[in-house]
């Protein structure tokens, strides 16, 4: 699951509607919860807080640990489903057959004094967040794109005083860059402007970061069965926080 789960049960229950949160995971949250541990993103955790609170306050009945079946939500015979089932994380495979981390991966990593790599195709938030922690974790970072800047999905008000730290960290930004291979801490790359290779040594881990995949496996059978739905977060198309809280408020108000 993914957080709009957390704000759209708030938002029907605060309509009067009665509601239960089935969530595959021990806590709320889903991966809002593993942003939470990222060193500077804490904060994350105090939101995570007033939304548990918020669904206490409410009657929100919660279940953890339950991964659910078109059968099971058949057997409650609900007037209304929300999917918010999240998104799957996409595993780069290098050339010679190296599968990168993942970023869910990175976020878990313990590297202090040792170098590492991430390579971004998707210019958000995750990235920023991820470099910041490896590097205030003692990490050596080197942040790889294959275009010709970086963090493009952010704001510029964030990337001003972001490079300014990151220069004092001495995390290494490489534009028009692509992983190629790593072995024993060679890191082979491609200049993506003209084809040209290069090697960078100390490498010990690479993580890839790339689009996840949306993962809905409930949306056809829940149709097949004529049971009413409606679907938000990630589980429709792999968005940042922001947009996942938005829509989360918007399914809730409309049923």
């Amino acid at each position: 699951g993914d957080w709009s789960s957390d704000v759209c049960s708030s938002d029907l229950a605060e309509r009067g509607h009665r509601v239960t949160l089935w969530e595959r995971e021990a806590t709320l949250g889903g991966r809002l919860a593993l942003a939470a541990t990222l060193r500077l993103r804490e904060d994350f955790g105090l939101w995570l807080g007033f939304a548990q609170r918020r669904l206490e306050r409410l009657g929100v009945v919660c279940r953890f640990g339950v991964d659910v079946t078109v059968e099971a939500i058949a057997a409650a015979r609900p007037d209304h489903v929300m999917l918010a089932t999240g998104a799957l994380p996409a595993v780069q495979v290098l050339a010679d057959g190296t599968r990168a981390l993942t970023l869910d991966d990175g976020a878990r990593l313990s590297a202090t004094g040792q170098g590492v790599a991430v390579y971004d195709e998707t210019g958000d938030w995750g990235t920023l967040g991820l470099v910041e922690h490896l590097a205030a974790s003692g990490a050596r970072v080197t942040l790889l794109t294959p275009a010709a800047g970086v963090l493009w999905r952010t704001t510029v008000y964030s990337t001003t005083t972001t490079y300014a730290r990151w220069r004092e960290r001495r995390i290494r930004i490489r534009t028009l860059r692509r992983p190629l291979g790593l072995n024993a801490g060679r890191l082979q790359l491609e200049d993506t402007s003209c084809g040209e290779h290069e090697v960078i040594e100390g490498i010990d881990h690479l993580v890839g970061v790339m689009a996840p995949r949306a993962h809905h496996p409930l949306e056809a059978g829940l149709a097949e069965l004529g049971i009413d739905f409606s679907m938000a977060g990630d589980c429709v198309a792999p968005r940042n926080a922001l947009e996942a809280i938005f829509e989360g408020h918007r399914n809730g108000r409309a049923v």
